[in-house]
């Protein structure tokens, strides 16, 4: 499942001349996932007294980003 925004499910039955439509629904993110979040330096080596950049990227199961996953840092 891809997390999305203003989604709407259609059903047509073949012997129906018209389909029918759901309201809108959002599909959001779920909780962190270790499996599917990553973690990487910016480099391999380091010096004593250098910057070392960290990017986290948080997803869920399905690999959406978490939103909001700043705060969960």
């Amino acid at each position: 499942t891809i997390a999305s925004t203003n989604q709407h499910a259609n059903l047509q039955l073949q012997t129906w001349s018209d389909g029918v439509t759901s309201d809108r629904y959002d599909i959001q993110s779920g909780s962190p996932a270790q499996a599917t979040s990553t973690i990487a330096t910016d480099k391999n080596a380091y010096t004593a007294g250098d910057t070392i950049t960290v990017a986290v990227t948080l997803k869920d199961a399905h690999g959406n980003l978490v939103e909001g996953g700043e705060s969960l840092l």
